[in-house]
């Protein structure tokens, strides 16, 4: 019986085995493109999301310090080896009648704020201005992360010019 049903079948050719895999290989390689293609996309909206995070989280730590300090006390200098980010420092009075001082810096690619610790990584600049010199308790800051999804992208998250209004 199972002679008679391979009777007359000789095998598979090289030339169909050869088609077989250009047919297969054809059907492949797009899907195997697609999934990469698809991989990167989801890790840099992955990436630009956490950095949105970071940087919003950052504005609110500072504002929220920035706020409550003394425009008074407010001192922004550009240190020679990292412009364009800037140094901040100004002093908070608290309720118990002591001062506290602030520095906020930008150090290996790191927002640093004493008392507070790291508000953001994979910074590339923060800076800070008075836009008026006429009123001096409102200060601008910007700031710009961003982190490299593999060797050809790069997603970025910027902040400009949030502005806080001190206390005079």
């Amino acid at each position: 019986m199972m002679n008679r049903a391979l009777k007359g079948h000789q095998g598979v050719t090289l030339v169909e085995l050869m088609m077989v895999v250009a047919v297969g290989s054809a059907v492949i390689i797009p899907i195997v493109y697609f999934m990469m293609q698809s991989m990167t996309f989801y890790r840099a909206t992955n990436l630009h999301t956490q950095l949105e995070s970071d940087a919003v989280s950052s504005r609110f730590v500072l504002r929220k310090f920035m706020q409550l300090g003394s425009a008074k006390t407010l001192t922004i200098d550009t240190p020679a080896n990292s412009p364009p980010n800037s140094h901040a420092r100004f002093s908070i009075d608290n309720s118990t009648g002591t001062t506290t001082t602030y520095d906020i810096s930008w150090v290996n690619r790191t927002v640093q704020m004493t008392k507070a610790g790291t508000l953001a990584n994979n910074v590339d600049m923060i800076s800070f201005v008075v836009p008026n010199p006429a009123n001096p308790t409102q200060v601008a800051f910007t700031i710009r992360l961003s982190v490299a999804v593999d060797s050809k992208h790069q997603v970025t998250a910027e902040l400009v010019n949030q502005l806080v209004e001190m206390l005079p």
